[in-house]
């Protein structure tokens, strides 16, 4: 059965900010004025906790909140930032309650913290997270080669292998260049594409190989995803037209991959892999 407050209502009766403490007091207050044809309700939609220096971190707007939304706003009121607080990675953005420019990516989670990032995006603490994916992490034997990955573990190796590239986009905008080439090599290492298949974030840490000179590294990647990327385009091209119409998304995406391959063989001057994948990507693409 459900319990009370599974849903609680926002009704914009005092429009001007309102501390989450004061907002929940008036939620669970039992006079009868602050109810709403007997129900509880939060009297503004401007609602924010305190940093330590007293400034004011705003939480989305909304017209209702979820029992797991005022959770964590009431979590994040009472601790008052002795403890840290963490949203794991494979959380929707939706659930972050506008707190994203208050995100910090240590690894597999993003911690809360009090400060607000420049650019209002979450941030990657670099040593924190280069500390823990390289030396802190264990990756459960995904290198030995012909081992049984299901459907779920290959989900869960896939956000490993997004985070590593997070961490080396960082990596690489600090200038930590060494840390970043040592990154893309444990990645690789631990990840490999012999059991986990790349796939486009493969491709944009192929990306930093080129852009670091390891070109023989950036090309092995690189190619497996153009391959990949030809696999699936023949797939397409081999249906009947009511099929292939229904594959439109798939095939639409792997066109998108094979461009972005493109534009880097290009970039970097790997002209006979270049013409080979352009006249493929030219091939498949007349057949839309």
């Amino acid at each position: 059965m459900p319990g009370k407050n599974e849903v609680v209502w926002v009704e914009n009766r005092l429009n001007a900010p309102l501390e989450v403490k004061k907002a929940f007091q008036f939620l669970h207050s039992n006079d009868p004025r602050t109810k709403r044809d007997g129900e509880g309700y939060i009297p503004s939609d401007q609602l924010y906790v305190l940093s330590p220096d007293s400034q004011k971190i705003n939480f989305k707007k909304a017209k209702r909140f979820t029992r797991s939304e005022m959770m964590v706003m009431e979590m994040l009121s009472t601790n008052e930032w002795q403890r840290p607080i963490y949203f794991a990675v494979t959380i929707g953005s939706d659930y972050h309650l506008g707190l994203d420019p208050y995100l910090e990516l240590t690894g597999l989670a993003y911690r809360i913290t009090p400060e607000r990032s420049q650019d209002g995006r979450p941030r990657v603490n670099t040593e924190v997270m280069y500390d823990n994916m390289l030396h802190k992490f264990k990756y459960g034997n995904m290198n030995i080669p012909g081992i049984y990955i299901d459907e779920n573990t290959m989900r869960m190796c896939r956000t490993h292998r997004m985070m590593f590239m997070e961490l080396v986009e960082a990596l690489y905008n600090e200038g930590k260049h060494d840390k970043c080439l040592e990154t893309l090599d444990f990645a690789e290492k631990m990840l490999p594409g012999y059991n986990i298949p790349y796939d486009y974030t493969s491709a944009t840490m192929a990306s930093y190989y080129y852009q670091l000179g390891e070109m023989e590294k950036g090309n092995a990647i690189m190619t497996k995803v153009a391959d990949n990327c030809a696999e699936y385009l023949a797939w397409g091209a081999s249906l009947d037209k009511e099929h292939r119409a229904s594959s439109q998304s798939t095939t639409g995406h792997y066109m998108a991959v094979m461009g972005y391959v493109l534009q880097n063989f290009e970039r970097y001057q790997q002209k006979e892999l270049f013409n080979h994948y352009y006249d493929i990507y030219v091939q498949y693409a007349s057949m839309r």
